[in-house]
């Protein structure tokens, strides 16, 4: 007898960055929606809510059995941490939501102190990749991790762990970003707005030369799971399906939510989930991908000919000598906005429709709303509408939620237990350290640090020398769940050879170690260490030390090191990648330069599995190494990195990064 797989009933997590989102996912029937306040979230750019308008919104989602997720995922500055306490207070007292999404750290010790009662869900852009790290992260009182979109389904069941307490939460839905989240400083290399701050200025989506060719080479399609979100129901640890899409529209936000309820309490026929998959084009979003969520079926999303903007394609414009204009392929709606081109062109506009237009009718452009008239068979794109069903049940949630009765928040104060740490504390050396990666013909023996890659994994096994107790040993900045083993038998193997010294290059890392509190365990830079409280909650996991984030500007620089419970490193020197990504577009070829429209210049690098992409430039703070030696920072690091020839002394160029910056 075959027995039927079974199959439990995930919840449909929906996006919210402003009122009518929020009121669209309500009707489209969402189990639980997540939105954020005007400050610490990773989506700066919605228009998110104030502590008034989410009382208001907790109460109405309570009455229609709607959970309410609030994100604060941003990462901290100490300047901060009192701000972020007072806001906390006042949404235990007012909002009640049903959980936190949090990316740093600091903010476990933050909740715990104000004693807010929910639960505390890990954000995507922790990057948590190993199965290992799911059991940390219930340790430390995580009770959902967000995976990273990247997983394929035998990766997520991988990270299933029944017996850890922990609930996985997968996207199934929405924009992809080109690097690995929480692995992306594109953007602050931009001009300091930090992706990981909620800035992000998309540097991917932009137009990049590279040879003969100039085309977006790093902008990458939706993802969509559609029918194959069915697979997750048979994995019970994945509860919650979630739509990514806090800037999108109310009308995204219900079409998502509507097919994906309906995939997943409806029993199809083939010809059924067919007509549901037609839902997710009227969502209006960019062309769709699977990715690599069949891994023997994958699919590279970035750089593909077909233009990755948003919206529903509708003709392209025609012209008649004396006008020009649409002849749409589908009937459009008062209210309808059009996008003409794509943002890299100097025509490029957002059009509103005045009037409904049957389908084949004329929509005449008029000359003054464009700066340049587009020329003919340039495409036309739905990107938002307005139908008169969604625009009443958005109305009549309206309704109830203005006669919900509002509060008038008082002022609160927070502060820490524990003060600053005192000036009395141990004194640690300074330590000057490089890394660099292993070659094929080159010895594992190195003075400074070396990556512990697969080259360095293989030769390992047949090393016959220990090592010295002053060589450090760089982890990856992300490991795939599959690969958890390998590393851990290389970190054993490494202790058995004499290796102390480590450099985890994530928080959730730690798990990676077996006593961890007997060898010398660092954070590296990509831990995107930002504040002391969360180097704090990096101690209490047996980290000995951790180096900054690079993002950082001087102020908050040279302000950690005397309030830092545990000794602090910088990157003093080096090529730091814009980001890390699981993919790269065919057509960018490897360790050749591509440039951006102002000439910013970069290079990919492949190293295993994942394609580092770095600016043309190195961070060089060799200059300000006495201050920050006086401001107590204790380890030193460069990196090391073997560039294309192409990138001569007449290229090459050095930057401070956010140095003179006040980090956005």
């Amino acid at each position: 007898m075959i027995r039927k797989k079974q199959e439990h009933k995930p919840e449909i997590l929906a996006p919210a960055g402003n009122m009518e989102s929020f009121f669209a996912a309500i009707a489209a029937g969402a189990d639980a929606v997540y939105c954020s306040l005007k400050n610490f979230s990773a989506r700066m750019e919605a228009d998110n809510f104030s502590i008034e308008e989410l009382s208001k919104l907790s109460e109405l989602a309570r009455r229609k059995n709607v959970k309410l997720y609030l994100a604060i995922n941003s990462v901290l500055k100490d300047s901060e941490i009192p701000k972020v306490g007072r806001m906390l207070v006042r949404v235990k007292r007012y909002v009640k939501p049903d959980a936190l999404i949090i990316n740093d750290p600091a903010i476990i010790k933050i909740a715990s102190e104000v004693g807010i009662r929910c639960e505390l869900h890990l954000s995507t852009l922790s990057a948590l990749s190993l199965p290992s790290g799911i059991k940390m992260a219930g340790k430390n009182n995580i009770s959902r991790v967000v995976l990273p979109r990247e997983f394929s389904i035998d990766q997520i069941k991988l990270m299933a762990d029944k017996k850890s307490g922990v609930d996985l939460e997968v996207f199934i839905h929405g924009s992809l970003c080109y690097g690995i989240s929480g692995r992306c400083y594109w953007s602050s290399f931009m001009g300091g707005k930090s992706g990981l701050r909620g800035r992000c200025v998309q540097p991917c989506r932009r137009i990049y030369s590279h040879g003969d060719l100039k085309k977006s080479f790093f902008s990458c399609m939706d993802l969509s799971l559609d029918v194959l979100v069915k697979v997750l129901q048979e994995i019970p640890e994945v509860k919650t399906w979630k739509i990514e899409g806090r800037k999108k529209t109310p009308h995204y936000v219900y079409y998502t939510v509507w097919g994906y309820k309906s995939l997943r309490d409806q029993v199809m026929t083939a010809k059924e989930k067919k007509d549901a998959v037609k839902i997710f084009d009227e969502a209006l979003g960019r062309p769709l991908t699977h990715y690599n969520f069949l891994p023997q079926r994958t699919y590279n999303p970035a750089g593909e000919n077909s233009e990755t903007g948003s919206g529903k394609f509708m003709g392209r414009i025609s012209s008649d000598g004396k006008k020009f204009f649409l002849e749409p392929r589908e009937p459009l709606l008062k209210g309808d906005k059009l996008r003409v081109g794509y943002e890299g062109d100097l025509f490029h506009n957002v059009i509103y429709v005045p009037l409904s237009l049957p389908k084949g009718g004329k929509f005449v452009f008029r000359a003054s709303d464009f700066k340049k008239i587009p020329p003919s068979k340039t495409p036309v794109f739905l990107i938002d509408r307005k139908e008169q069903e969604l625009v009443n049940y958005i109305e009549s949630l309206k309704s109830e939620y203005e006669l919900i009765e509002g509060i008038k928040p008082s002022p609160v104060s927070f502060s820490m237990d524990e003060g600053p740490v005192k000036s009395d504390k141990k004194r640690v050396n300074v330590k000057e350290t490089f890394v660099k990666r292993c070659s094929k013909k080159g010895s594992l023996q190195s003075p400074g640090g070396v990556w512990v890659d697969d080259l360095f994994i293989e030769k390992l096994k047949y090393e016959k020398k220990d090592f010295s107790l002053s060589q450090w040993f760089w982890l990856p900045p992300f490991i795939w769940p599959e690969d958890e083993q390998k590393y851990m038998d290389a970190i054993d193997l490494i202790i058995e050879k004499g290796g102390k010294n480590f450099i985890a290059n994530n928080i959730w890392q730690a798990g990676l170690f077996k006593k961890i509190k007997s060898i010398n365990v660092w954070g590296g830079p990509f831990c995107n260490l930002t504040n002391t409280l969360a180097a704090e909650v990096m101690e209490k996991n047996g980290f000995k030390g951790a180096i900054v984030s690079p993002e950082l500007g001087k102020e908050d620089l040279v302000s950690m090191p005397k309030n830092s419970k545990i000794p602090l490193g910088i990157i003093i020197k080096g090529y730091f990648p814009y980001t890390i990504s699981a993919v790269k577009s065919d057509e960018l070829k490897s360790e050749e330069l591509f440039f951006s429209p102002k000439k910013e210049g970069g290079f990919v690098k492949k190293y295993d599995s994942l394609y580092w992409v770095y600016p043309s430039w190195e961070i060089d703070l060799t200059e300000n190494k006495n201050q920050l030696k006086k401001a107590g920072f204790s380890l030193f690091a460069e990196i090391n990195e073997f560039v294309p020839r192409e990138i001569d002394s007449e290229r090459r160029k050095n930057s401070k990064l956010n140095w003179d910056l006040n980090l956005l």
